[in-house]
C-alpha cells in the first residue's frame, strides 16, 4: 500500500474529525474509547486529560502514524503525526456525551516522509456551530456531527528544513453531517455516513528564485508562482466494515485473513478546478470539471475492488508554448478493477476495465495534421474490459518481495473491447482457458484454449485517406492490408471479421485457416 496514501487520508480523517468511532456513555469512557478505535486503525492516539466536574479537557493530543520499513523502501520508517488541543468532552446528564472543539483550534502536522525528509505544516481548523454528540453504550455507540462550516487554513509550512515561504491555503466545507455507527463484538464493526452541501478551495503558491552554481545570485527570471481554486457540490458517501478489536497488525495478509474487510461509496457532483502558473516568465493555465464522479471500493479476503465512473468532463489547457489553446472533453469515464489479495489453492476472480467514452477535442488539434478536415471528427472512444480467474500462490503483498511470479492465469474472458477514432471502429469478444501443465506449446506461457472474435469497420476508407494526405506511403499501407488480410474476411462495405482459435493441440486458426 502506497504509504503516502496512507498519510493523506489519515490526514484528512483527523483534520475535519468526520469520522471517528467515539462511543460511551461518560467522558473518560469516551476519550478511552477514542484511543482505542483509532488504535484499532494503526493511529496511536496521545494526550493529556484532566476533569473538572461533569467535563473532561484532553490537550496536546497527538494522533500518530509510523509507516513500517518494508512499505518506504528505505532503511528507516516514516512517521506522520497530527496535533490538536483544547477538547472537551462532556457528561449531558441523560447517557450522552458531547463534545465540543474550540471555535478555531490550532493544528500541527509533522513528519517525516519515507526518504527520512521532515516537515511541518502549521494549521487553524475552524468550524461553524458545530454539534458533536455521543449516545449508546460501550458495545453499540452512534456519534453524530455536525457543522455550518468546516474551514482548514495553512498557516506556515516547512520541508527539508526550510520554510516554504509566501503559501497560502485555505479549504471550506458547507453544510456537514457525519453519523456513526461503532459496535464491539470479535471485532469492531462501524457504519459510517456523511454528507457536505459544498466544498471550495483556494491556494496561492510563490516559487522561489533559483541561485546561481556561482552563488553570485538568483537566476534572472527564475521562480514563479501559481494560483489553485476549485469547487465541489454536493458530496455523499457511505462506507461500512469489521476490523480487529485490538487493532491491525503491520502484516497485511494476516489483517486480511483475520476477517478484516471494508466497503466505501461516494458521489460527487459539479466539481470545476483552475490552476494557474507563471514560471521563468512562461505562463500556464489549465481548467479541469466534470457534472458527476461515483467512486466504489471494497477490500477483504476476496480481494480488493476498485471503481469509478464520471460524466461530462472537460480539460482546457492554455500554455505561452502553444499558440492555441487545448481542449478535451468526454461524456463518460470509468475505470473498475478487482485483484485478489490471499494466496488460496481454489481459483479466484480478477477484473480490470476501462473507458472513455465520446472524446473530443478542439478543431485546432485536428488542424495541426488535417487542415483541410479531410477525416471524420466524430468523438472517440475506447472500452475496455477483461476477467477471469487465477491461482495466487503466494499473498500478494509478498509477492513483491518475490522473483517469482504470484500466481498463473486459470482463464482470461474479453468482455468488451470498443475503440473508435476517425471513422474507424473495432469491437471484440471472446475468452480463453489455460492449461498451466503445458509451457512448451508457447514456450514459457501456459497453453491458451479458446475463440475471440473481432470486427473492423472503416479502416480501409481511413487507410485510403491517411495515405492521401501523404500521413501513411503506399507501400506501407499496401504492408498494413496484406496482414490484416491473414487474419481478417472482408464481410461487407469495408468492414473485416475475424475469428481466432486457440485449439487443444495446438494450433491457432484464423477464419479457419491455420496460422499456426
Amino acid at each position: 500500500m502506497n504509504p503516502h496514501f496512507i498519510t493523506k487520508t489519515s490526514a484528512l480523517a483527523l483534520i475535519c474529525a468526520a469520522g471517528p468511532a467515539f462511543a460511551d456513555v461518560t467522558p473518560q469512557e469516551v476519550w478511552d474509547d477514542m484511543v482505542k478505535s483509532y488504535g484499532a486503525f494503526g493511529i496511536e492516539v496521545e494526550g493529556q486529560t484532566s476533569e473538572d466536574g461533569a467535563t473532561l479537557t484532553a490537550e496536546d493530543i497527538v494522533f500518530r502514524v509510523t509507516i513500517p520499513e518494508k512499505m518506504t523502501d528505505e532503511d528507516e520508517t516514516a512517521t506522520f503525526e497530527l496535533t490538536s488541543t483544547g477538547w472537551q468532552f462532556v457528561d449531558n446528564g441523560d447517557g450522552t456525551v458531547s463534545i465540543v472543539l474550540p471555535e478555531t483550534t490550532p493544528v500541527g502536522m509533522r513528519g517525516t516522509d519515507k526518504t527520512g525528509e521532515a516537515f511541518n505544516v502549521s494549521m487553524e481548523l475552524t468550524g461553524e456551530n458545530q454539534e458533536y454528540l455521543v449516545s449508546g453504550d460501550p458495545d453499540n455507540m452512534t456519534t453524530e456531527y455536525s457543522a455550518d462550516r468546516l474551514t482548514v487554513k495553512v498557516i506556515e509550512a516547512m520541508a527539508e528544513g526550510e520554510a516554504v515561504s509566501d503559501l497560502d491555503m485555505v479549504y471550506n466545507m458547507h453544510d456537514v453531517a457525519t453519523r456513526t455507527v461503532s459496535t464491539v463484538r470479535e471485532m469492531r464493526e462501524i457504519e459510517y455516513e456523511s454528507s457536505v452541501a459544498s466544498t471550495d478551495y483556494t491556494m496561492d503558491m510563490v516559487f522561489p528564485e533559483q541561485p546561481k552554481e556561482d552563488g553570485s545570485g538568483p537566476v534572472e527570471g527564475s521562480g514563479g508562482v501559481m494560483k489553485a481554486s476549485g469547487k465541489y457540490g454536493a458530496t455523499v458517501m457511505s462506507a461500512s466494515g469489521s476490523v480487529p478489536a485490538d487493532g491491525f497488525t503491520q502484516d497485511f495478509s494476516n489483517t486480511i485473513s483475520s476477517g478484516t474487510n471494508g466497503s466505501l461509496t461516494a458521489t460527487l457532483a459539479d466539481v470545476s478546478q483552475t490552476t494557474e502558473v507563471m514560471e521563468s516568465g512562461q505562463p500556464l493555465e489549465y481548467t479541469t470539471a466534470y457534472e458527476s464522479a461515483e467512486m466504489e471500493a471494497r477490500i477483504g479476503e476476496d480481494g480488493l475492488h476498485y471503481g469509478g465512473t464520471g460524466t461530462g468532463m472537460r480539460i482546457d489547457v492554455t500554455a505561452a508554448q502553444v499558440p492555441f489553446p487545448i481542449n478535451f472533453a468526454a461524456e463518460t469515464f470509468g475505470f473498475d478493477a478487482l485483484v485478489p489479495l490471499l494466496k488460496s489453492e481454489e481459483e479466484q476472480d480478477y477484473e480490470l476495465g476501462l473507458e472513455l467514452r465520446d472524446l473530443t477535442v478542439n478543431d485546432e488539434i485536428w488542424s495541426m495534421f488535417d487542415p483541410q478536415a479531410q477525416l471524420p471528427r466524430d468523438p472517440a472512444t475506447v472500452s475496455v474490459n477483461i476477467s477471469g480467474a487465477l491461482t495466487l500462490m503466494q499473498n500478494l503483498a509478498e509477492s513483491f518481495e518475490s522473483d517469482t511470479p504470484p500466481g498463473l492465469p486459470n482463464s482470461l474472458s474479453l468482455n468488451e473491447l470498443h475503440i473508435s477514432l476517425a471513422g474507424a471502429s473495432l469491437t471484440g469478444e471472446g475468452g480463453v482457458t489455460f492449461d498451466n501443465e503445458d509451457m512448451q506449446t508457447y514456450p514459457g506461457l501456459p497453453k491458451p484454449v479458446g475463440e475471440a472474435s473481432f470486427e473492423l469497420t472503416g479502416s480501409n476508407t481511413l487507410l485510403d485517406t491517411l495515405v492521401g494526405m501523404g500521413l501513411v506511403p503506399e507501400a506501407q499501407a499496401m504492408q498494413g492490408r496484406m496482414m490484416v488480410g491473414m487474419f481478417a474476411a472482408q464481410t461487407g462495405d469495408d468492414t473485416l471479421t475475424s475469428k481466432l482459435e486457440f485449439t487443444e493441440d495446438g494450433h491457432v486458426l484464423a477464419n479457419g485457416q491455420r496460422v499456426k
